[in-house]
């Protein structure tokens, strides 16, 4: 088995769970603070569980719950496998609908293979050379391609930066705020734009920012901007840097 399909199958597995297990303990906070500083839910460590039972034979696991796991079957011990267990996971608590996980695959420091799942719809995306789209309930992938959009955005995290939303409002930009930034990064293809501010960690944009690798990616210590349009990515360099 690949570790592609290994992915796709903890993300079943995940995906199966929220709908049989639909229990409210899950969705309490625990006493655990994650590596990347927040207070996980139970379902982040339930869903950290079973990635590192799919891929703990592929790498040593980076997790925004728990940091560094070394499984004892680690085949590939050059291999970094950082994952977000839940992306927007207050989503998912709050019962909003935009919530997922994600996974990248990285040798010295650079991704090779990632796979992001909405599991609110069964939406998953892979790339390994190209990107790709299936659903979880019909495995069929299709290449992504970017499409003619409506002029509009995602701005992910706008909280922290009220500059940046004045600004976007002072040029008439339309965004959106749904919550979960892996999420939002697959959806690029379809939109004018995905921003990001505030701190940036690796876990939220590792496998997101791996399949929109062919757009125009604008990466700094406090902001991300990403956009398949040259002149939109232009332009918000020039309203935003």
């Amino acid at each position: 088995m690949s570790h592609i399909q290994a992915t796709i199958e903890a993300n079943y597995e995940i995906f199966n769970y929220l709908k049989t297990n639909y229990k409210d303990n899950i969705f309490e906070y625990t006493n655990i603070i994650g590596a990347g500083g927040d207070n996980s839910l139970g379902i982040d460590i339930i869903a950290e569980e079973i990635f590192v039972k799919h891929l703990g034979g592929y790498g040593k696991i980076v997790s925004e719950e728990s940091g560094e796991i070394v499984s004892d079957n680690m085949l590939y011990p050059d291999v970094d496998i950082i994952i977000d267990p839940i992306d927007g996971s207050n989503n998912l608590m709050a019962n909003i609908p935009y919530y997922g996980t994600s996974v990248a695959f990285a040798r010295e420091g650079r991704v090779f293979a990632s796979v992001v799942c909405n599991l609110a719809n069964g939406d998953i995306f892979t790339k390994q050379d190209i990107p790709l789209k299936a659903n979880l309930n019909k495995l069929y992938f299709k290449e992504l391609i970017p499409k003619k959009s409506p002029k509009i955005g995602l701005f992910e995290r706008a909280y922290t930066s009220p500059q940046i939303v004045k600004k976007l409002h002072d040029n008439s930009i339309k965004f959106r705020s749904l919550g979960a930034m892996a999420l939002s990064l697959t959806l690029a293809y379809n939109l004018d734009f995905v921003i990001g501010s505030g701190s940036i960690r690796e876990y939220d944009v590792a496998g997101g920012l791996h399949i929109c690798e062919g757009l125009n990616i604008y990466r700094g210590d406090d902001i991300l901007i990403v956009s398949k349009d040259n002149d939109v990515f232009a332009n918000l360099k020039r309203i935003l840097l």
